[in-house]
């Protein structure tokens, strides 16, 4: 026997709902938030006659506590109740068949029909713009009207089944939207999302310079949107095709050119499509990378320099041969400010700036025929001055230099006994070590992006008594622009 169900708890059940749903039910224009989000409005079940044995606030209430009890989600559908009928209003709320109502993606309702044969139970979703219809279920007929709310119950469970039993309704919508996309692949999508070809880098333009983008557009479950369109806004420069449409794979491009002026420019593109309930979908953008637009207001730099190696010396007229080992290392840090005179390229000076330096130098020499051996060793830290260091660009863009004048640090040097390396000969005095002035020529703007970054190898001059020797230095450098840009020059 088929248990009786109190009607009393199926009041109670969906007052809590509609309370917890009350605050997005009043507003009328309320649209889902979030892109798999489907606003699914809940009706009462429509009596289509006159019969003092039923009562439609408990067939409504079985009808809509059914339906609530199914919140399964997938990848891409996620349902958001909205039960029609405010908590202790007892005017029914019966859907219109040929009204739209804003903010709803579907509308399930049920009909309550007596004819010759008795009462049918019939139940449907329909798409909450146009009233299209998407599922349906039609109960067979019943004489005792105390199965009514039973009746309605099994309507709206039998909405969302098929012949191999009941599914999620997220997975009822799902297969409906799949044929609506397939139906109209220009605009129709379920919950896409764009990605890009490539690093999300920023990327640095001369003036009137272009630059090819890419892009994918793929929906939720995987499946490239092929024949989408999507829009490219930029507020400064122009963009070309300004709506790309996808290809076969899902992917499109096009081609942004930098405006005649320095700039910050972000580019935008956006995908305007309409879910399968008709109604616009949550919109979907993509910010590529920062664009640099000529100048820069400034960078933040580092430059390194390391010297180490071993070199064997001659003195001069003497035919004494001595070995030293050189350990010398320093780095740079300051911000790069514009230049204020006018250049060929754009060049920028440092304006502050930090420098540290340590050697570890053993110096094995002869000196007016005496061996002797000479330890220079400590650790010091200078103010850069302004200007010593400049960061120099070409007009064309296509390349950048460093330069740097001598920096001086004071360490200290120790002379030891030839022969024994522990014995000190003269204590400790004031040494002035330096490192070389420099400038590093043409060296090529990176590819993608804007940061500056390498390195490079150079023959540094030594001085050591009786002799000149070379040694190999290498020289390491990053900057990255400033976030600010300077404003153009008019």
């Amino acid at each position: 026997m088929r248990k009786k169900v109190s009607m009393r708890t199926f009041s109670l059940v969906l007052s809590i709902f509609l309370w917890g749903c009350l605050g997005f039910a009043l507003v009328p224009n309320c649209v889902a938030a979030d892109k798999h989000e489907r606003a699914i409005g809940l009706y009462d079940v429509t009596v289509h006659f006159q019969d003092p044995a039923i009562d439609w606030m408990q067939i409504s209430d079985a009808f809509v506590k059914q339906c609530l009890i199914d919140n399964g989600a997938n990848g891409c559908i996620k349902l958001v109740y909205l039960p029609m009928r405010f908590l202790g209003n007892t005017t029914p709320q019966t859907l219109a068949s040929s009204e739209e109502t804003p903010g709803l993606d579907y509308a399930i309702s049920g009909d309550l029909y007596k004819d010759d044969k008795g009462y049918r139970m019939e139940a449907c979703m329909v798409t909450g713009k146009s009233r299209k219809m998407v599922l349906k279920t039609v109960r067979p007929s019943f004489t005792d009207p105390k199965e009514a709310p039973w009746k309605a119950m099994m309507a709206a469970l039998e909405l969302r089944s098929n012949n191999k039993g009941s599914r999620l309704l997220a997975d009822c919508i799902f297969d409906y939207e799949k044929t609506q996309r397939e139906a109209n692949p220009r605009d129709h999508a379920i919950a896409p999302e764009f990605k890009l070809d490539g690093e999300d880098t920023v990327t640095r333009l001369k003036r009137g310079e272009s630059h090819k983008f890419s892009i994918s557009l793929i929906d939720c479950d995987g499946v490239s949107l092929s024949g989408a369109e999507v829009q490219v806004e930029v507020h400064k420069g122009s963009v070309k095709p300004a709506t790309v449409r996808m290809d076969g794979s899902g992917k499109g491009e096009f081609t942004y050119t930098a405006p005649n002026e320095n700039c910050e420019v972000q580019v935008r593109a956006e995908f305007p499509y309409v879910r399968g309930s008709e109604h616009m979908g949550v919109p979907v953008e993509v910010k590529f990378s920062e664009v640099q637009v000529g100048k820069v207001a400034g960078w933040n730099g580092t430059i390194k320099y390391k010297l180490a190696g071993s070199i064997t010396g001659q003195a001069k007229k003497r035919g004494f041969t001595y070995p030293s080992q050189l350990d010398e290392s320093a780095t740079f840090t300051g911000t790069f400010k514009p230049e204020a005179i006018d250049v060929e390229g754009d060049a920028y000076r440092i304006v502050s700036g930090t420098g540290s330096a340590t050697i570890n130098d053993t110096i094995d020499e002869v000196n007016q025929g005496t061996s002797q051996r000479t330890r220079n060793t400590g650790k010091d830290s200078v103010s850069i001055p302004e200007g010593a260091f400049r960061l120099l660009f070409s007009k064309d863009g296509r390349s950048y230099s460093i330069e740097y004048t001598k920096v001086m640090f004071t360490m200290q040097y120790t002379i030891y006994e030839p022969n024994d390396p522990k014995q000190v000969w003269q204590e400790a005095s004031p040494l002035n070590w330096f490192v070389p002035p420099l400038t590093l020529k043409d060296i090529p703007m990176p590819s993608e992006g804007i940061k500056l970054k390498g390195s490079r190898k150079i023959k540094v001059p030594v001085n050591l008594v009786g002799m000149v020797a070379e040694v190999e230095a290498e020289i390491s450098w990053g900057f990255e622009p400033m976030k600010e840009t300077t404003p153009a020059k008019h």
